[in-house]
């Protein structure tokens, strides 16, 4: 579903990704780790096609994205549901105004179909009877929820999640990284996480990716990357335990 030959990327003088290959296959679910700064969200961002590499090649679902023209590019991404660090909720608008805007702004669907779909979505994420509150009226997990909620309203077959547990005490935070597990086996999507939830994320993922200085450094299950004896896995691994 996701394929990436050998991308670079470099901000003014500085080099983020040097050389990123990967593979992802469809019905997967990936959790993508490493440092701050490691060029984590970067990566996500060139698979969401927001983001042009200087060199490499990027496959979704067969077809090579860096040189689609933007309305090209549009059809690419209606495959793509994309989960923010913060939500990225409308304060001004209700939870059903938020889960509902792609629908509406988009699809341009009857109304009757819009409501009837975002009732499920809320329900989906555990929160039917609250869709009159205002981002401002909830907690921070409830915006994640509502977040998650709106990002699947279109179907996708891909979903990207960027840090999506940020900000969120750890009880909370295994309550969202259980939601994602749960939305992926039941749609069957295929998923990249980009999260510091460590060693959390490993129960809910079969793969473990590791970016180090612009390449996957590691690539193999959960099991094998507690396991690894590499002194930059196993400061990474006790840096994260330690946050």
């Amino acid at each position: 579903m996701i394929k990436i030959e050998d991308i670079h990327k470099s901000f003014g003088r500085t080099k983020v990704l040097n050389g990123v290959s990967l593979e992802v296959k469809q019905g997967e679910l990936v959790a993508l780790v490493g440092g701050s700064g490691s060029g984590k969200s970067v990566l996500l961002k060139h698979i969401a096609g927001l983001l042009r590499p200087d060199s490499g090649f990027i496959y979704i679902n067969g077809t090579e994205i860096t040189g689609l023209n933007k309305r090209q590019l549009e059809l690419v991404r209606k495959e793509f549901g994309f989960l923010f660090q913060g939500g990225a909720l409308f304060d001004s608008l209700t939870l059903f105004e938020n889960v509902a805007f792609p629908l509406t702004e988009k699809l341009r669907l009857p109304k009757e179909e819009v409501t009837q779909r975002v009732l499920h979505y809320l329900d989906l994420v555990g929160l039917s009877g609250s869709e009159e509150k205002y981002p401002s009226q909830v907690s921070g997990g409830m915006i994640k929820r509502a977040a998650l909620a709106r990002s699947l309203i279109t179907e996708p077959k891909i979903m990207l999640f960027d840090e999506p547990t940020t900000g969120l005490d750890p009880q909370m935070s295994l309550s969202i990284l259980n939601l994602i597990r749960s939305v992926h086996d039941r749609l069957n999507l295929t998923g990249i996480i980009v999260t510091h939830a460590i060693p959390s994320v490993f129960k809910f993922t079969n793969r473990i990716l590791m970016i180090y200085e612009g390449r996957i450094y590691f690539d193999g299950s959960p099991e094998e990357f507690k396991r690894s004896e590499e002194p930059i896995i196993r400061r990474f691994l006790g840096e994260e335990v330690l946050d």
